[in-house]
C-alpha cells in the first residue's frame, strides 16, 4: 500500500520509459522475480544471453487479462512460414535450406514438413524460428517480418490460414471444467471460439481428470485435431485446488513422441505465491523473517509440494499478485519460460521507441495493454523486497494462512460431533475418504482429528507428532475452501432434499454477508463467500459430494466458501468463535428448514373458479412440506352463500377469489372429512367477503409436488389438467418441475368430431392436456421475466387424454414429460378466457 501511494502520487503510465523510467524498470524487476519465485531460469541483473532460455514477465490488470494474453500464442507462425516459402512468395530461397525439428526429433525442411507437423512443433522451436532466419540467412529482423506480416495470424485472421493448409477441424485449447470464467471470455475475444474451449471432466476429487485428458489427447492425435495448449489450474477459484501439473507433463511428453505437441499454462492466480514456501532464505538475507524451528511447511502437503515444483516446466504462467501477493489492485502477472515469447505478443506505435531502450525498461509494447499504472509496480516491487519471495517471508506469511485454513477445516469435519442438529461437509475430503475407507474408520479419524487440533494452541499441535502429522494431510490444498451445511430431521436421519440443503446454505450465508447497499460492514462478525456448484461444471465430483453431505437427486448445490489470508497466528478461541458463529446460525436455520419440511396442521389456500359449479385450486408450494400438493377440488356452499358470492364477482370482473381454512389440519384428512370452514377473500375487496361452510368436497386431481415426486427437467412443451363443464371449462398449469408458476384460467374449446356426452362425462373427472405452448424455452420464469404470455387470448392447439388413464406422474423422466398419457381422446384448439390467476412467488418461495 505504501509502495502504491508513493508511486500514485506521481501518476507513471508504464506504457513507456519516457513517462516512467523508474516504475518500468521497477516492472521488469517484479517479473524477474516472479519468475525466479515460479522456478524459472533468470537473469537478473540483466547478463550475456549465453545460449540458455531465460525468463521473462510483466503485470497486467489482473489474472483475466494474463489469461487472455496466454491465449496469444505462437501455434500458426510456423504455417505462416511455411507460406510465406512457397513458390513465389519472399522467402522461397530458404524453402529447402531452413530446417526445423519436429515434436518427435525428426529434422526436416520446412518445405517439406506437413501443416500438422508445422502445427506440432515444440513452443521453444516456434520461439526460435525468426531468429535462426536471421542468424542463418544474415537478414535483418525489420526485412524478415516485412516479409512475413503478409502471412501472419495476426494480419489473415485464423481462417485464411486455416483455408490455405486446408485444416478441417479447429485447433483446441483444454482445460479444467473448474475453469475460470476469463477462459472461455478470452477465446471469444481472440476468434479461437468458446466452443473450442474443452473442459476436461473433473475426477470425483474435483481436479482434473488425468485419464479423461488423455482419452481427449488420444481423439485429439487419431483426428489430426491440432491443441493450442493444455491448462492446469493452480489454485481454483472455488476450491484451491492444485491440478495434477506433473501428470499433465508427462502427458505431453508421451503425445509429443507421438506428433501432438501443445503449450503447457499455469493458471496459478491464486496458488502461484505458494511457491515461495519451496525456496529457501538466502544466507544473510535481510528479508528471511523466521524465528526459532517453525516451519511454515506444515500445513502444505506432499502433493500440493510436489505439482508446485512442476511449475518450472510449464510455458507459462498467470500469477496475481493481488490475490495471494497481498498487493492492492489492480495488479496481476504473466511469466513466459522462455522470455523470447513476448516478441510474439509485440505491438508498438511511433511514440514508443522501443529500440532506445533496454529490456529492463521497456514494457509497455508486450502484451495485451497499452497504459498501465507504474504504481502497481512499485507496490508489488516494495512487497517482495520488504517481505521476501522465500519460505522465510512471504512462504512464512502464506504458511501461516494454511495453518489456519487446516484448523478452520477442523473445526467444519468435527461440527457433527459437537452439534446433534448439523453436519458440515468440506468438498476437501478427509485421507480415509479420499482411501475409500469404511465409515467406521472415517468416524475414527474425525474424532482423531477433534482430539488433537481442535481447541488445542498452537505449540499443544506442534509438539504433538500426530497432530503435526494430520495438519499436513488434511484440509485445503491452499487456503480457499468450501463447505456444505445439512441438518437432521426430527428422527435424526439426514435431509436428503437439495432444495432444502441449498435453502439452508443460502440463508446462512445471508447472515455473513453484505446483501444490500445500506447494510453495515460493522454490524458482521464473520465474512463468508458462496458459490454453487453446477452438475455441468462439477460431474462425478458433485455427485460424490451430494453423497457425502447426504443428499438425493439432481441439480446444483449451493456451497459456502470461506478464504483464510490472516498473515497472523490464530489462537484457538478465534477458531472456535468462527465456528460457533456458524454452528449458531446454521442451527437457527436449521429449526426452521424442520419445520419447513415437516407436515403439520396448517391453514391451507384455495384460488376460487367458477359459479354455478365450484372449483378451487390448491396454493401449492415446492418448499413447504405440508403444501407440497397440486390438486384441486369441488365443493358446495348454502345457495344463498353462493348467490352472493357471485353478486360480487360480477362487480369485480377479473378479480381473483381465495378462499382459506380456518382450522389447522393436514390436507389430505380436510378433504377426507368432506367440509371445511373457510374465509373467502380478494385482493380487489379490503374487507372479508364472508365465512362460511364448503361443503361435498370432492377430490378432481392430486399430485405431490416433493422434490423426489418431480421431472428432471422440464417438458418441451406445456401441460395442463382441464376440468369442469363444455361451457364452463378451467385448466390448470401442470407442475413437473421446479421452479414454476401456477397459472389457471377459464378456456373455451373447439373440438370438432368429439361425442359431447363422453366429453361432459369425461370433465367430471378431468383431462389431461398437452399444448403446443413452449415450456422449456421458457423456464425458469423470474422477477424480471414473468409469464406474461398467459393471458387472454392465447389459442393453442391440444391433445386431450383422460386424467384417469395418466401414469407415471411420481416417475423421473429426463425430458419432463409424463411416463405415460395412456389414449388419446381428441384433439383441437383452446383459447383462453378470463379468470386468469398466475402465481410464481408463493410457489416458488422459502419461507
Amino acid at each position: 500500500m505504501l509502495g502504491y501511494i508513493a508511486a500514485l502520487i506521481h501518476n507513471p503510465n508504464n506504457i513507456s520509459p519516457d513517462s516512467a523510467p523508474y516504475t518500468s524498470h521497477l516492472e521488469y524487476v517484479v517479473g524477474q522475480q516472479l519468475c525466479g519465485m515460479l522456478g524459472y531460469a533468470v537473469r537478473l541483473p540483466e547478463g550475456t544471453v549465453d545460449g540458455k532460455i531465460y525468463a521473462w514477465g510483466h503485470l497486467t490488470s489482473g489474472g483475466t487479462v494474463a489469461n487472455l494474453e496466454s491465449m496469444w500464442n505462437c501455434k500458426f507462425l510456423p504455417l505462416s512460414l511455411k507460406w510465406a516459402s512457397e513458390g513465389g512468395n519472399p522467402l522461397e530461397a530458404i524453402a529447402s535450406a531452413f530446417k526445423v525439428v519436429l515434436c518427435t526429433g525428426v529434422t526436416k525442411s520446412i518445405c517439406d514438413c506437413s501443416a500438422w507437423e508445422l502445427l506440432n512443433l515444440v513452443p521453444d522451436e516456434v520461439i526460435a524460428l525468426r531468429v535462426r532466419i536471421c542468424h542463418e540467412f544474415g537478414f535483418s529482423g525489420i526485412h524478415v517480418q516485412k516479409v512475413l506480416n503478409p502471412y501472419l495470424i495476426d494480419t489473415v485472421g485464423k481462417q485464411a490460414l486455416e483455408a490455405h493448409f486446408d485444416i478441417k477441424l479447429p485447433a483446441r485449447y483444454l482445460i479444467s471444467q473448474a475453469m475460470h470464467y476469463s477462459w472461455p471470455k478470452a477465446a471469444a475475444l481472440t476468434g479461437i471460439g468458446e466452443g473450442n474451449i474443452v473442459g476436461v471432466p473433473l475426477a470425483y476429487t474435483g481436479h482434473m481428470d488425468i485419464d479423461s485428458l488423455d482419452n481427449i489427447l488420444a481423439e485429439c492425435l487419431d483426428n489430426q485435431r491440432a491443441v493450442y495448449g493444455v491448462v492446469a489450474i493452480v489454485g481454483s477459484t472455488e476450491q484451491g485446488l492444485v491440478d495434477p501439473l506433473s501428470s499433465i507433463i508427462g502427458l505431453r511428453r508421451k503425445y509429443q513422441a507421438l506428433g501432438l505437441s501443445f503449450l503447457i499454462h499455469a493458471d496459478a492466480a491464486w496458488g502461484g505465491y505458494f511457491t515461495s514456501l519451496l525456496a529457501s532464505a538466502p544466507a544473510g538475507d535481510r528479508t528471511n523473517h523466521a524465528k526459532g524451528t517453525y516451519d511454515p511447511t506444515i500445513a502444505l502437503s506432499a502433493r500440493t509440494k510436489h505439482e508446485l515444483e512442476h511449475l518450472r516446466y510449464t510455458d507459462s504462467i498467470t500469477i496475481d499478485p493481488h490475490k495471494s501477493g497481498y498487493i492492492v489492485f489492480p495488479a496481476g502477472s504473466l511469466c513466459y519460460r522462455n522470455g523470447n515469447m513476448k516478441y510474439l505478443v509485440m505491438k508498438s506505435a511511433p511514440y514508443i521507441d522501443e529500440h532506445c531502450y533496454s529490456d529492463s525498461s521497456t514494457m509497455g509494447i508486450f502484451g495485451v495493454e497499452g497504459s498501465k499504472p507504474g504504481a502497481a509496480a512499485v507496490a508489488a516491487w516494495l512487497s517482495h523486497e520488504t517481505i521476501g519471495l522465500h519460505r522465510g517471508g512471504y512462504g512464512l506469511i502464506l504458511g501461516e494462512a494454511m495453518f489456519t485454513s487446516v484448523k478452520i477445516y477442523s473445526q467444519w469435519v468435527t461440527m457433527g460431533l459437537r452439534s446433534s442438529r448439523v453436519t458440515v461437509t468440506p468438498f476437501i475430503m478427509l485421507p480415509t475418504e479420499l482411501e475409500g475407507k469404511a465409515e467406521v474408520e472415517i468416524a475414527a479419524e474425525t474424532q482423531a482429528i477433534f482430539d488433537a487440533i481442535v481447541g488445542r494452541s498452537d505449540d499443544e499441535i506442534l509438539s504433538n507428532p500426530e497432530a503435526r502429522d494430520l495438519i499436513q494431510k488434511i484440509g485445503p490444498e491452499l487456503v480457499v475452501q468450501s463447505f456444505a451445511v445439512n441438518f437432521r430431521r426430527a428422527d435424526g436421519t439426514l435431509n436428503e432434499d437439495i432444495v432444502e440443503a441449498n435453502a439452508l446454505n443460502t440463508r446462512i450465508h445471508g447472515k455473513f454477508s453484505l446483501q444490500r447497499p445500506e447494510d453495515c460492514i460493522h454490524d458482521l462478525d464473520l465474512f463468508v463467500g458462496s458459490s454453487l456448484l453446477v452438475p455441468e461444471k462439477y460431474g462425478a465430483s458433485l455427485v460424490h459430494f451430494k453423497k457425502r453431505i447426504g443428499l438425493v437427486g439432481d441439480g446444483p448445490v449451493f456451497v459456502l466458501r470461506f478464504v483464510t489470508m490472516s498473515p497472523y497466528p490464530c489462537p484457538a478461541d478465534t477458531t472456535a468463535k468462527i465456528a460457533n458463529l456458524v454452528q449458531k446460525a446454521a442451527e437457527e436455520e436449521a429449526e426452521k428448514a424442520l419445520r419447513r419440511s415437516t407436515v403439520i396442521p396448517s391453514l391451507h389456500s384455495f384460488v376460487m373458479h367458477g359459479e354455478e359449479r365450484l372449483f378451487m385450486t390448491y396454493s401449492a408450494s415446492f418448499n413447504i412440506a405440508s403444501h407440497q400438493y397440486q390438486l384441486a377440488i369441488t365443493g358446495d356452499m348454502s345457495e344463498a352463500e353462493r348467490r352472493a358470492y357471485i353478486v360480487v364477482r360480477k362487480q369485480h370482473p377479473g378479480a381473483s377469489f381465495e378462499m382459506r381454512t380456518t382450522e389447522p389440519s393436514e390436507i389430505l384428512p380436510l378433504i377426507s372429512r368432506g367440509r371445511a370452514r373457510v374465509q373467502i377473500t380478494s385482493s380487489s375487496i379490503p374487507s372479508l367477503l364472508m365465512s362460511c361452510e364448503i361443503t361435498n368436497i370432492n377430490l378432481l386431481h392430486f399430485s405431490p409436488l416433493g422434490r423426489k415426486h418431480l421431472q428432471i427437467a422440464y417438458p418441451e412443451t406445456m401441460m395442463f389438467y382441464l376440468y369442469g363443464s363444455p361451457s364452463d371449462a378451467y385448466i390448470e398449469h401442470i407442475l413437473v418441475h421446479a421452479p414454476n408458476a401456477q397459472m389457471h384460467g377459464r378456456v373455451v374449446l373447439a373440438l370438432p368430431e368429439v361425442d359431447d356426452t363422453a366429453f361432459q362425462t369425461g370433465l367430471k373427472k378431468g383431462f389431461v392436456v398437452r399444448t403446443d405452448i413452449l415450456e422449456r424455452a421458457r423456464m425458469p420464469f423470474s422477477p424480471s421475466h414473468r409469464p406474461t404470455f398467459f393471458r387472454t387470448g392465447l389459442t393453442t392447439k391440444i391433445s386431450l387424454y383422460r386424467i384417469d388413464d395418466v401414469s407415471g406422474r411420481s416417475v423421473p423422466s429426463s425430458t419432463g414429460a409424463l411416463v405415460n398419457l395412456g389414449q388419446l381422446f381428441a384433439e383441437g384448439e383452446m383459447t383462453l378466457q378470463d379468470d386468469i390467476y398466475i402465481d410464481m412467488d408463493l410457489v416458488n418461495a422459502i419461507p
